[in-house]
């Protein structure tokens, strides 16, 4: 008499229907397998660049480039010499040129990490660009290499050198950021109140041309700079020139240049 056992094994369907049930089981019920869904390509990194093109007086209507690390872009200041730069598929470094409708041309650059960046484009952050390149910037600008930027390191050890060249014609201790400290720039029939500004103002006043050509020599060479100057009291007036009628008065605004922190017992200036 067999077994239960030895009948089951003996029946021939029972091999068929476990190959079936394998084979069900790894085509996942009977469906093919689902092509893999690709990852979401990340979307292009976009860098928003914003400031203020100014002398002292804004650079109204003036074109203002930006060569990044990615893109290009252009656009043209308002009449408050501000701008905004959209780049997409763009990251810093970056270089920025103005350029007026009378002549003037200057640059600046930004060498930040994140997708937006503040940088003014002003005499100070020429002189900046300068040092920090230690080349003619106009040269730089035009054959922008992002690999071969001016560092973090590099740029800050050239605004100490601007500041240090400087000392003496304007201070420059109430402005943290020759770069990226926020400018309201005086526009014609509207001056500003804005600390930059005026020292803006103050720079354009008491440098000649000749001076600026001596300190963009000196700080694109790399050389040492010269040992700073005796203090020599200075007073600058906003309006050289005035008309008044019989009988009008006018209150006269006289800029000075001393040092910060300091009371004097005697006035240098009367």
């Amino acid at each position: 008499m067999s077994s239960p056992i030895s009948r089951s094994a003996s029946n021939p369907r029972l091999p068929l229907l476990a190959g079936l049930l394998c084979l069900l089981a790894a085509c996942g019920g009977g469906g093919s397998n689902p092509a893999p869904v690709p990852a979401p390509l990340p979307a292009p990194q976009s860098l928003t660049l914003s400031g203020t093109a100014a002398v002292g007086l804004a650079l109204a209507n003036a074109s203002v480039q930006a060569k990044c690390a990615g893109a290009e872009a252009t656009a043209t200041t308002a009449a408050d010499g501000g701008f905004r730069l959209q780049l997409s598929g763009a990251s810093q470094p970056c270089l920025l040129r103005v350029s007026a409708s009378d002549g003037t041309r200057l640059h600046s650059l930004a060498l930040g990490a994140g997708e937006q960046a503040l940088a003014n484009i002003t005499p100070l952050t020429e002189l900046l660009v300068l040092r920090a390149s230690r080349k003619d910037a106009a040269s730089l600008f035009d054959g922008f290499n992002p690999a071969s930027a001016p560092s973090s390191a590099e740029v800050r050890a050239a605004e100490s050198d601007v500041r240090r060249l400087l000392n003496g014609v304007v201070d420059l201790s109430a402005l943290p950021d020759l770069v990226a400290t926020p400018l309201k720039a005086a526009t014609p029939g509207q001056p500003s109140t804005d600390p930059q500004d005026k020292l803006l103002d103050a720079l354009k006043e008491r440098a000649s041309a000749e001076q600026w050509s001596g300190w963009a020599r000196l700080l694109a060479s790399g050389g040492p700079l010269p040992e700073p100057a005796a203090f020599v009291p200075t007073l600058a007036l906003a309006e050289n020139k005035l008309t008044l009628a019989a009988g009008q008065s006018h209150r006269f605004t006289a800029i000075t240049n001393y040092p910060p922190n300091v009371r004097y017992l005697r006035q240098p200036l009367r």
